[in-house]
């Protein structure tokens, strides 16, 4: 009967079908290839002082007489929290590469960086360290803290690199700040790979420290 046949051959072809399975699953394994393993990236100072080391301070001046600046914490949103470095493309798209990742978190990139520029700037009158370090005085023997609030820091379309960012000056122990401003901060991303734009990165933080270091100087005047 065509019904017996027709049942005959479904039950003669599925075994064939699943020893066929494992062939066709590494086929596709080899066609595919390996995942490529994520780079990481670190934000870093702009500008270079040989020999120049991230200091500690334990009072309100070092020992050679530079002013003790605690730097942090530094707040991002929650869209830049993440280990994906995070691009901006039309229409408020993130673009997150899962091949290209921070080293750290940004947040806490960005305080050692800003605390880093300052005492690099400064040339010695100013020894800032990150908060994310600083966990024992917190900030109680410093002679000025810094906070941040960042509202955007990522490449956009352009190749641009904004950086907005709110800051305050304040002494540790007070509750008005002695300085308070926000503003923008642009930096050209100069070629296509993420190593341009993590250098543009670099040159809008370093624009973001300059302006908090000019604040310093002027409450030091």
């Amino acid at each position: 009967m065509p019904y017996l046949k027709s049942l005959h051959s479904l039950v003669v072809c599925v075994p064939a079908i699943l020893l066929l399975c494992p062939v066709f699953l590494v086929s596709c394994a080899i066609v595919k290839g390996p995942e490529r393993a994520p780079d990481y990236f670190l934000l870093a100072p702009v500008a270079k002082a040989p020999g120049q080391e991230l200091p500690v301070s334990s009072g309100n001046q070092d020992e050679g007489g530079a002013v003790s600046v605690l730097v942090g914490p530094v707040e991002i949103p929650g869209y830049l929290d993440r280990p994906q470095i995070v691009k901006i493309g039309a229409e408020n798209r993130l673009l997150l590469s899962e091949t290209n990742r921070w080293a750290e978190p940004l947040d806490t990139a960005m305080e050692r960086v800003i605390a880093q520029d300052i005492s690099i700037r400064s040339r010695g009158k100013f020894s800032a360290h990150p908060f994310c370090l600083d966990t024992f005085s917190r900030g109680h023997n410093a002679g000025y803290r810094v906070t941040v609030i960042c509202y955007g820091f990522e490449e956009h379309a352009g190749r641009l690199v904004l950086l907005n960012a709110e800051w305050t000056v304040s002494v540790p122990g007070q509750n008005k700040p002695l300085a308070e401003k926000r503003a923008n901060f642009i930096a050209h991303v100069k070629g296509a790979d993420m190593k341009d734009t993590i250098s543009a990165m670099n040159n809008a933080l370093d624009q973001l420290s300059a302006a908090i270091l000019a604040d310093l100087r002027s409450l030091m005047q």
